[in-house]
């Protein structure tokens, strides 16, 4: 049976395996095992990007991706031992989720790497071309040490954090050219202060389900910020540090009370909105206080402040 999402080209199903939603379908697909003729067929076409599926009870046998002549881009469904995996040095992109330890050393030159099992890897801060991460803690929050590690390195132009130990942005500071940050349903997060010091060229920050942090203030000392999303996030004071932001185009605020119901600074953007509208919250017109109606809110599209990562590492913003 086709999945739903795949093209089938000769017998093979391709699917999606970039970021970015305009990706081709140009991954082939295996979820039962890899022959001989397939690999024949993978290096004859010169296919570069592989998807496995683990998720349906096949048994590939991963020591046969060490013939696949043009493997660059893998992406594996499902949990793996991944010490199975050869070793691949062209390979630029890998997600991967394992029950055992994920040696990156077989992958020096990965550039994006993406993972739900974040504590099982060993040598991150090794990787000297890796410029996009994505860490979930899917089973158990990415811990201290796993952040730290990602951190100290200063490649990394976009990061994605779901579901860590984190309290506060202090293991940023040395990741000077980081462009994309988005922070997901990190409970513990209390301080984002780190970024004023840490994120001078951001230029996307998303922060959902965050609900203990204590202050967006410090959000006015991004002057590269171009695009802002907050979801579920409890409250913010109010949004004047919207006019200490220069570059600023779009921000959302979805499922965050702002206290102060002024939504005046939403409306100099091509893309401002607050949603729901709750009663307080007004704009002002002409020097009179109106309660701001959804039709009201500027929605020009506007850039997601990603126009400079690549658009096969780009992440979907919105």
């Amino acid at each position: 049976m086709m999945k739903p999402g795949y093209i089938e080209k000769d017998g093979y199903l391709f699917g999606k395996i970039l970021q970015h939603s305009g990706a081709l379908k140009d991954a082939i697909y295996f979820s039962d095992r890899i022959s001989s003729d397939d690999v024949m067929y993978i290096n004859e076409n010169l296919i570069s990007k592989i998807i496995l599926d683990f998720t349906t009870g096949g048994t590939i046998d991963l020591s046969i991706l060490d013939d696949l002549k043009c493997l660059e881009y893998l992406d594996i469904y499902g949990i793996i031992d991944a010490t199975l995996l050869p070793p691949i040095s062209r390979l630029k992109l890998l997600r991967v989720h394992s029950k055992s330890l994920i040696e990156l050393v077989k992958f020096p030159n990965l550039e994006v790497i993406s993972t739900n099992t974040p504590n099982q890897l060993i040598g991150i801060d090794k990787l000297k071309k890796i410029k996009s991460v994505t860490i979930i803690g899917r089973s158990e929050p990415c811990s201290q040490k796993v952040l730290d590690e990602v951190g100290a390195i200063r490649t990394i132009d976009t990061l994605n954090i779901q579901r860590s130990v984190m309290r506060d942005l202090s293991f940023l500071r040395n990741v000077p050219n980081l462009q994309v940050l988005i922070l997901m349903q990190n409970a513990r997060l209390l301080n984002i202060d780190s970024l004023e010091s840490s994120t001078k060229a951001l230029t996307c920050l998303k922060i959902i389900r965050s609900s203990k942090i204590e202050s967006f203030s410090r959000l006015s000392s991004l002057p590269s910020l171009e695009y802002l999303y907050i979801d579920t996030c409890n409250k913010i004071s109010d949004l004047s540090f919207i006019y200490d932001l220069p570059k600023l185009r779009a921000a959302v605020f979805a499922q965050t009370n702002i206290l102060d119901g002024n939504l005046t600074p939403l409306m100099k953007l091509d893309y401002g909105v607050a949603i729901p509208i709750k009663s307080h919250y007004y704009a002002i017109r002409n020097k009179v206080h109106e309660h701001v109606k959804l039709g009201q809110f500027p929605l020009t599209e506007a850039s997601h402040g990603d126009e400079n990562i690549e658009s096969w590492r780009r992440i979907d913003t919105w």
